[in-house]
């Protein structure tokens, strides 16, 4: 928890995130560091959610209401949002074709509803309703060999 406060990116349009500082080539996308993943941002978010409740570091719940602005961004502004018909999905490979990777979109709903449950903040429980809502709709398409 300490390594995450100290390494913590604060944004200019209020996120704070924790960067992938390397680039990374899958098929026909190539993300250029520094990149965000949802999974990683799910990850820290329930790691700083457990911290906080362990040492009530102020510190801590301040970058936790910075973390989930990245969830609100669509993948184009920088973001890890895709917008669907119904729902959202939050890609742990930002601009990865769609439905992307099941397990870092599910961590990222993991790291949602704790800092939900732990803050009350309803544009948090938002985030994640909408995720619950875009999982639902996605499910389908996450089928290996039918």
């Amino acid at each position: 928890v300490n390594w995450l406060e100290t390494n913590a990116v604060a944004c200019t349009d209020g996120s704070v995130v924790w960067p992938n500082n390397f680039d990374y080539l899958e098929a026909k996308t190539i993300l250029k560091a520094p990149w965000v993943s949802a999974y990683d941002q799910g990850l820290v978010i329930s790691a700083l959610v457990r911290g906080y409740r362990f040492t009530e570091r102020p510190r801590l719940l301040e970058l936790l209401e910075g973390a989930s602005r990245i969830f609100e961004l669509d993948v184009q502004e920088g973001g890890v949002r895709e917008l669907l018909s119904t729902g959202t999905l939050y890609s742990e490979r930002p601009g990865y074709p769609i439905p992307g990777i099941l397990d870092g979109f599910m961590s990222s709903l993991l790291g949602l509803y704790d800092l939900f449950v732990e803050t009350g903040d309803l544009a948090v429980g938002s985030l994640f309703t909408d995720g619950i809502e875009g999982l639902k709709t996605m499910l389908p398409t996450w089928d290996y060999r039918k």
